[in-house]
This record gives structure tokens, sequence and C-alpha cells, in this order.
């Protein structure tokens, strides 16, 4: 950025699919940096404008709260909504815990069907622990868990273990916007009765399905035409 200002850039901008180090958000054990903070401040200093695909916001309620520089957030919703309607038949979007409800239900509706959120309790990176409500008259759709962030899969593989006990009969198909998949966590995912495990391309993955370029590139002309 310094050297794109020293050749003559009158403004420099980030387009980052996956924003980083926005996992840490809080300081989990003592001495912890809370690297979302110090990373959007280091930012800030370099950089006119962000664009990104949906942040991983669960203790900080915006961008705008860290970013001293305009940030937009582009919203991979709606291609997801679309992926969905054109590659599985009478689906049942699965929010994979409460702070995913609004976001799972935005899809659904796009969609048109219906959904359920389950909750969530996080024991450590690998041991997750998840509670779902009963499926009903839905018992006979396609399960379509859908999660902002693919790590260690072990929340999409404790819903599936949950929605074969609750009855489910078809496979999950399982959804991603950002692919780190860490390990063996596609292996393990598929080994835990998955089907189709699809991502939008913010990262670089074998599972990507579901292409937001033109929503980014959408976000940022009018950035670099001012």
């Amino acid at each position: 950025a310094s050297l794109a200002r020293e050749l003559g850039a009158k403004t420099v901008g980030l387009v980052a699919p996956y924003l980083a180090y926005m996992r840490q958000d809080a300081r989990f054990n003592e001495g912890e940096a809370i690297t979302a903070v110090q990373y959007a401040a280091w930012l800030s200093r370099y950089l006119d404008w962000l664009v990104t695909v949906d942040p991983h916001l669960h203790r900080i309620p915006s961008l705008d709260r860290i970013y001293a520089i305009p940030s937009t957030v582009v919203q991979s919703a709606p291609a997801i909504a679309a992926w969905i309607g054109s590659h599985v038949a009478e689906p049942l979007v699965v929010g994979p815990d409460g702070e995913s409800a609004q976001w799972a239900g935005c899809v659904a509706r796009e969609v048109g069907c219906p959904v359920v959120t389950l909750e969530k309790v996080r024991h450590g990176d690998r041991d997750v622990e998840v509670s779902l409500p009963e499926l009903g008259a839905w018992q006979g759709r396609t399960p379509v868990l859908i999660d902002d962030i693919i790590s260690t899969a072990r929340t999409m593989i404790a819903a599936i273990g949950r929605l074969r006990a609750a009855g489910a009969t078809r496979p999950a198909v399982c959804l991603g916007v950002h692919a780190l998949f860490a390990d063996d966590a596609l292996a393990a995912l598929h080994a835990a009765g998955a089907g189709t495990v699809a991502t939008c391309n913010t990262i670089v993955h074998p599972t990507n399905a579901i292409d937001l370029c033109e929503d980014i590139a959408r976000s940022v002309a009018p950035l670099v035409r001012r």
C-alpha cells in the first residue's frame, strides 16, 4: 500500500473475500491479543477502503466498530439461495446455532423453504454439542446445513448426527461461505454422512461451487472510480 502511494495511487483499497483474524474477537486466555481489533487498526493506517464477504461478526456488531475506513460487506446469502434453488429438491435450511438464525432465515426466505435452527454448545475446537428441534412435517426434506466458516467441520458433523437421530433420511447438503477445512475436516464431514459439500469461492478449495466474483466486483467498482 505504501509503495502504491509512492508510485502515485490516489486511493488504495483492500479486497479480502475472507477477512482473516476476525475469529479472535475477545481475550479467551490471559495474555492473548484481540487480533480482530489490532489487525483492523493496522490495516486502517494504510488503506482507504475495504471490501469483504460475510466477515465473522460474533462479539463485534459491525466492521465500523473496529475499522476506521469505509468498509463494504458483500452478502453471500443471495448466491447461496440461488445455488440451493438450482441444486436441492425440497430443501430444509438448517442454521448451526442461534447466531445463524437471521442469516439462515434470509437464505430460506429467498429459496422459499422452511428453516430450523440448532442450539450449539462448544466445549473445544473439536468438541461441539448441538440440539435440534423436532423436524415434524419437514422430516422428508433434504437438510441444507449452512455456516459462514467451515474450519474443523465439527459443528456440521454434530448437526448431521442430530439430524439422523431426529429421523432425517436424506443425506445432508453442507454449505459454507469460507472454506478453511483444517486438517481432515472434509474427509471427516463425508465420513459422518454428508452428501454434497459446496462452498463459496472466497478461499480457493476443491469444494468451491458458488461464485461471488460478480457480487464482489459490483462492490469494488464505485470505490475505484472515485
